[in-house]
């Protein structure tokens, strides 16, 4: 029992020294208060009104896990570019009042402009469970409804352990990199209206495929160029590479995945890179698999049954077998070197 404390002495600061290197980000949003004029709001307005065709451009979209969607209008056919100009204004000014580094040299393109209406729940749930824009840079949000006409409905944003929310005024413009986990907290009466645009380097929106372009492997490299902290953009970019099998890209894959557990933070997940690390790179099946067992462990974050009961012991039930192994190899060298002394 003695060996065993001293072992379980031994890990737990090597432990704490890897977790102490995920760095907390410096701020997760930036509010810009009084961004949009009352004749700016008026034609977001306008604008929404023309694009409003529920046959085609009004759809309900669900982000996260566990999230009830809001209705979005997409703006790009009837953007003003006035409009789309000041939105990338603020995105540039909140990146020098936040000290974001990275992409201040970048050309930037819009990803989407959407009008994104939330409606009031008469039960507790959020429209938005926790997600994140992928690649997205720059995600910039202009309020566009009084906040007396609603109840509710404040963002929030989390990573590596810090939190930040925030309350926006009519007018008042929130910007954030768009692979910062996000939600917005249940609108329990009323409706808001939000007009927001999403900026990266890709493709316009518009030119390609669907009204919001997907992320390529292109656009995430960009992305994790500008922040290689980020597990996000490293969980995206292996999953863009083996999302079926075959995965188009087995090692560089295997790369991104053990980038992604080195900075999670998710204890689960953290604790459990040593062990997945063993299964060997050569077999590219293992790399799918080890992709998909992150996935399932992320959905399985969202049940609130797991999450109280199950993801707290997690890192005992992956760590006692783990020492125990350790322990009885110390104890079989041990005995060997006993009878090679009295030999």
């Amino acid at each position: 029992m003695a060996g065993l404390l001293n072992l379980c002495l031994c890990l737990l600061p090597a432990l704490g020294a890897g977790r102490a290197a995920i760095t907390k980000p410096a701020r997760l949003a930036v509010k810009i208060e009084g961004a949009f004029s009352e004749a700016d709001i008026a034609l977001v307005k306008q604008i929404g009104d023309q694009a409003d065709d529920p046959s085609k451009k009004s759809k309900l979209r669900n982000f996260g896990y566990g999230g009830l969607g809001h209705r979005v209008v997409y703006l790009h056919k009837f953007m003003d570019l006035k409009l789309r100009d000041r939105m990338m204004q603020l995105a540039r000014e909140a990146e020098n009042r936040a000290g974001w580094k990275g992409s201040n040299h970048l050309n930037l393109t819009a990803r989407c402009m959407e009008l994104i209406v939330y409606q009031g729940f008469a039960r507790n749930e959020s429209s938005t469970a926790w997600h994140y824009d992928g690649a997205t840079l720059f995600t910039v949000a202009v309020m566009l409804t009084p906040r007396s006409s609603y109840e509710g409905g404040e963002v929030h944003f989390k990573r590596a352990g810090k939190q930040e929310g925030f309350n926006l005024e009519v007018g008042d413009a929130l910007v954030w990199r768009g692979w910062n986990h996000h939600t917005v907290t249940p609108i329990t009466a009323g409706e808001r209206r939000v007009f927001v645009m999403e900026l990266w380097t890709g493709v316009e929106c518009g030119v390609g495929k669907g009204d919001r372009p997907e992320d390529s492997l292109n656009d995430l490299r960009v992305a994790i160029q500008v922040d290689n902290k980020s597990p996000n953009l490293y969980e995206s970019y292996g999953d863009k590479l083996c999302t079926n099998w075959p995965c188009a890209d087995a090692v560089e894959a295997e790369g991104a995945f053990k980038k992604y557990l080195k900075v999670s933070d998710i204890w689960a997940l953290y604790i459990l890179h040593p062990i997945l690390s063993l299964i060997p790179t050569e077999w590219p099946i293992c790399v799918f698999a080890k992709l998909q067992t992150v996935k399932v462990i992320k959905q399985m974050r969202g049940s609130k049954f797991v999450k109280h009961w199950v993801l707290p012991f997690l890192p005992l039930v992956v760590l006692l077998p783990l020492l125990w192994l350790c322990y009885r190899c110390c104890c079989k060298r041990r005995v060997q070197h006993d009878s090679k002394k009295k030999d």
